[in-house]
């Protein structure tokens, strides 16, 4: 396991910073390999509960100026040492360090830029409630009450792509600060574990006024990087959340305060634990794989696709259609016209065009790809998807197969290239992979076409509010959301188009199969072509263009 550099801030506080050293002391028997950088504003304060630690303590100690927390917290991200980064600050407690080992461990098999987990909050001794994350981390940066920010490991690297916390808020920095990897795309993940206790008694807990404004300043600030979809969400959360918060201590204030007081710390960890448990459900369904397992995860979806996604049932068309798309009659005009937009981001003539993970060529429309090409090779790692390719292009086509994360060509070798519902079935540490390998073989300001799919899409996130979670996938699957995509503007232009704004499974059940149903399909339609940026961020599948730089 990488070294884990535990930064604290403290000021005037020695109470609180010994509680802080004594929680980490179960750190010293973990197994784990760690440091404590200690960043102290009032260094004479806290003679004595330094002079108390074991004299093997991995102490790097700091004195700092009075110029605020964000600021100490950036001298701390510059002493620190360690690959993994958790700011707990004075007050703030490990605890479970067996939990924290389950959370590093996760961090580390994916290759995730941050994990952010949950933690207990107290307040003047008292435990309170857990608090957790959303299911995602978009999700989670909603509103106000985003994340707790004891409940987060980073990845150093990871801050440093995004930049140092902003030293211009009193409170809202590390609100700012997830909001800028939000932005940046890191590849970031919710685990519901409880890591931390978090001392609710700071000036972010207790000034809410100030921190409110402070929100607003943040999301006005970044206005222009954030999604406008994001932008109104947050927003709508934001005044959600001041409702509550007026809404509660309104009562608390009341005479019937102190009595009901224990019946709402209760309600609140009842839905905390019940939260808890339906989302451990939910991610164990799509848990990433161990580092290697990458090579599992593509075995099964070969076999799935060459003993059954291939096969054609007895309806005479393959299960993959079957399972994945819309076959009504009422739905036929929709999609085919979704399916023939990616013509309107193809070049007019080309030699050779790549068609990543092609599968058979299974409809009409996708013939039309390489109709201004010389040739169209097919890449896939099913044998029967390739023998039933050949059988619809033959000679005008060639057939490799072979995975994606490790393409058999040469760099700038082909004049575009396309990839449909391919990236999310690869594990998702692996997924930048795989687009990078794309990007390679593909020739300058040349376009590569890829759909994905959008995990916040807007039925979904209904489902989710009404706690419908979906069954086990017939194969891995996994999608980042789209802010992921801007990793790869280092090396591309990227663009972001709708492709088809109701997976098929939402349109069975909630297109009719008759004339009205076919009029729904087109006002969707129609509000695709006139509210593409919208329907980008709420439909399910985006249509990614990536154009390589010189």
């Amino acid at each position: 396991m990488p070294l884990l550099s535990v930064i604290t801030i403290t000021y005037e506080d020695p109470a609180g910073l010994a509680a802080t050293m004594r929680s980490l002391r179960a750190l010293q028997s973990s197994g784990l390999s760690w440091e404590h950088v200690i960043v102290d504003s009032s260094p004479q304060a806290n003679v004595r509960v330094l002079a108390e630690r074991p004299t093997d303590w991995p102490l790097i100690h700091v004195e700092a100026g009075p110029e605020g927390i964000y600021h100490a917290l950036n001298t701390g991200l510059e002493l620190a040492n360690g690959d993994l980064v958790w700011f707990l600050n004075g007050g703030d407690r490990l605890r479970d360090v067996e939990a924290l080992k389950r959370v590093l461990a996760k961090l580390e098999a994916s290759q995730l830029d941050l994990v952010c987990a949950g933690a207990d909050l107290y307040r003047a001794g008292a435990f309170l409630y857990p608090f957790l994350p959303r299911r995602t981390f978009r999700e989670s940066m909603l509103g106000t009450n985003a994340i707790c920010h004891q409940g987060v490991i980073y990845r150093r690297t990871s801050i440093h792509r995004v930049g140092p916390f902003s030293t211009r808020y009193r409170i809202a920095g590390d609100y700012e600060f997830h909001l800028r990897c939000l932005i940046a795309g890191l590849d970031a993940a919710c685990d519901f574990e409880r890591i931390a206790e978090y001392d609710m008694d700071g000036i972010s807990s207790t000034k809410w006024p100030l921190a409110l404004d402070e929100f607003a300043q943040v999301l006005q600030d970044l206005r222009d990087q954030l999604p406008r979809s994001f932008h109104w969400q947050s927003r709508v959360a934001s005044k959600l959340e001041v409702m509550r918060i007026t809404a509660v201590k309104t009562v608390q204030g009341s005479l019937l305060g102190p009595a009901l007081r224990p019946a709402w710390i209760a309600w609140n960890r009842q839905k905390a634990a019940k939260a808890s448990n339906r989302m451990q459900a939910r991610a164990a369904t799509h848990a990433p794989a161990a580092p290697g397992e990458h090579l599992d995860t593509e075995a099964r979806v070969r076999t799935f696709y060459d003993n059954e996604g291939w096969s054609e049932s007895t309806t005479g068309v393959s299960t993959d259609a079957e399972l994945w798309e819309d076959l009504r009659p009422v739905a036929q005009s929709y999609v085919t016209q979704c399916r023939l937009r990616i013509c309107e981001h193809l070049p007019g003539s080309g030699e050779r065009i790549l068609d990543a993970a092609s599968g058979p060529i299974q409809y009409p429309e996708y013939l039309e790809y390489s109709k201004h090409f010389a040739s169209r090779v097919c890449v896939d790692i099913s044998e029967r998807a390739l023998e039933q390719a050949q059988a619809k292009l033959g000679a005008a086509g060639e057939y490799v197969k072979c995975s994606l994360l490790d393409l058999p060509f040469p760099d700038d070798h082909f004049d575009a290239a396309l990839s449909l519902h391919t990236i999310y079935h690869i594990e998702r540490s692996q997924q930048a992979t795989a687009v990078r390998e794309l990007i390679r073989v593909t020739k300058p300001e040349k376009p590569i076409v890829i759909i994905y799919a959008n995990p916040d899409r807007l039925i979904a996130r209904a489902a989710r509010l009404l706690s419908r979670a979906k069954g086990p996938a017939p194969i891995y699957y996994f999608a980042h959301p789209l802010s992921w995509w801007n990793q790869f503007e280092d090396q591309c232009s990227l663009e972001m188009f709708p492709w088809r704004s109701l997976a098929a499974q939402d349109s069975k059940r909630l297109i009719p199969n008759n004339m009205f149903g076919r009029r729904l399909l087109d006002l969707v339609e129609r509000a695709e072509r006139r509210f593409p940026s919208a329907a980008t961020q709420l439909g399910a599948y985006p249509m990614i263009i990536l154009m390589p730089k010189p």
